[in-house]
């Protein structure tokens, strides 16, 4: 489109100049009144919609760095909350039969920054891919927590109960994982 831009406005010139110079000389002084309107109208016309595509372009532009600016901001601040919420260490105690206990951080989360900025394409394809990523496993980790409590409200088997707290815990530390990594990519975006 640059190019295009650049040939256009390049052809448009040479093309006036030659009817400056050359053409205006063979045209009939009884016509060029409406030579000339029809010249200066078409180039005029042509002019203004080159430059009207420059600056719809560069305004453009300055919006997607604004909104990169803006996602961010965001996405870093909504990964800090993430991993200042699971890096607790005052998680749930779980008091299981055979007197078992099991330290377990409950709580739900949402990644509501990181789908927007993965949605935005203003990243990289890698940085985007690690945005659903992330969002994706913020969500399976608020389902194997909902799965963890339903157990328990529904008395199940120990050994349910213990590997549904031990798949909420590998989640958890996939996040903390997966948040400074997506944190230092958007950050270098």
């Amino acid at each position: 489109m640059k190019r295009l831009k650049l040939i256009t406005f390049i052809v448009l010139c040479v093309a006036l100049y030659l009817y400056i110079v050359f053409f205006r000389c063979i045209v009939p002084s009884a016509l060029i009144n409406l030579t000339d309107g029809i010249v200066t109208t078409f180039s005029s016309t042509l002019l203004s919609i080159i430059v009207g595509i420059f600056l719809f372009e560069k305004q453009r532009k300055s919006n997607d760095k604004s909104e990169l600016q803006r996602l961010k901001l965001i996405t870093i601040a909504e990964s800090n909350d993430i991993k200042s919420i699971l890096s607790d260490s005052e998680g749930m105690t779980l008091n299981l039969p055979e007197n078992k206990k099991i330290e377990v951080i409950v709580t739900f989360l949402s990644p509501l920054a990181h789908e927007e900025a993965g949605k935005s394409g203003l990243f990289d394809a890698l940085t985007t891919e690690n945005l659903f990523h992330i969002s994706r496993k913020i969500r399976m980790y608020n389902l194997k927590v909902g799965h963890l409590l339903g157990l328990m409200r529904n008395k199940s088997d120990l050994d349910f109960i213990e590997h549904a707290a031990k798949n909420v815990s590998e989640t958890k530390d996939a996040i903390l994982y997966d948040c400074e990594l997506v944190s230092s990519q958007v950050s270098a975006a």
